[in-house]
């Protein structure tokens, strides 16, 4: 017989030794950090307050922190909040415990602190942000996080056929290790019949990447709304290297493909979606 280096955790002998260090190596391995879905009110974040000064209600729930479980099932928790920033459930194993607090940047250090996002507070506006556990059997690709965003711009393109900047985000990356999948649907109409455009998107901060083509749509006829979509899967092996977490911006792009002009115009009517999902390999 030929023991294993670690074996735990058992009610007496050698693998006895469950410390906090032991669970989290083999528990981590259960399922992925998040909120545990469908259970009580799967910790629901709301917000009120100023640009200065709030305070974020964190509703019943339980969470898997990085091996780690923590549970709200008594009332809710409050938690004050101070400007910009994430409400994030933090695993601490110095101090052996789970608690939440308000933090500027997020911290996934797998030797220490872990944090799971529940609300991003900009100013007076708060966000959803939380992310959700799964198992880790169904590891491949798994969703770490989205945001979906919207908006409404007016524009009028003419005979540019260089990218052009037309909407800037912001989103989150939950975790070092991630990609992006960036989803685009919107609607724009031509001055002239018979041209194409391009939609592209680039990741600008806290590491940039290079534009990438997201959709490509021509314009067979003048003055009516049409809707274009597109994907660009797997963005953001700039901070994947870089080991990036935290606040991130990105910028969607037009460019012509035609000499007429006016090529492409935007309008009150016209409405945009873009969806960002952090995902693993």
């Amino acid at each position: 017989m030929t023991l294993v280096d670690n074996y735990f955790p058992f009610d007496q002998g050698p693998g006895a030794t469950a410390n906090p260090a032991n669970w989290r190596s083999m528990a981590r391995n259960f399922v992925t950090t998040g909120v545990i879905a469908n259970y009580a009110n799967q910790m629901v974040p709301s917000w009120t307050g100023t640009a200065s000064s709030g305070t974020a209600t964190i509703g019943l729930g339980a969470c898997w922190i990085d091996g780690f479980y923590g549970e709200i099932s008594t009332a809710p928790k409050t938690v004050p909040t101070t400007g910009n920033g994430t409400v994030v459930a933090r695993m601490d194993p110095g101090q052996r415990q789970i608690y939440l607090t308000f933090v500027a940047s997020l911290s996934h250090n797998l030797t220490g602190l872990y944090d799971v996002p529940l609300l991003s507070v900009s100013g007076t506006t708060a966000r959803d942000v939380r992310q959700f556990a799964i198992p880790v059997a169904n590891s491949s690709h798994f969703v770490v996080g989205q945001t979906t965003l919207f908006t409404n711009f007016t524009v009028s393109l003419t005979t540019q056929t260089a990218w052009v900047a037309i909407w800037n985000v912001s989103f989150q990356k939950v975790r070092p290790d991630t990609l992006f999948d960036v989803i685009y649907m919107g609607s724009g109409w031509a001055g002239v019949a018979g041209g194409s455009i391009d939609v592209g998107f680039a990741i600008t901060g806290p590491v940039a990447s290079s534009i990438g083509g997201i959709a490509h749509f021509f314009y067979n006829t003048a003055a009516e709304h049409h809707t274009m979509a597109g994907a660009w899967p797997g963005v953001g092996s700039e901070m994947r290297t870089a080991g990036a977490v935290g606040a991130c911006t990105g910028t969607v792009y037009v460019r012509n493909n035609a000499t007429t002009t006016p090529q492409w115009k935007c309008d009150a009517h016209d409405r945009h979606t873009l969806q960002v999902v952090e995902r693993m390999p």
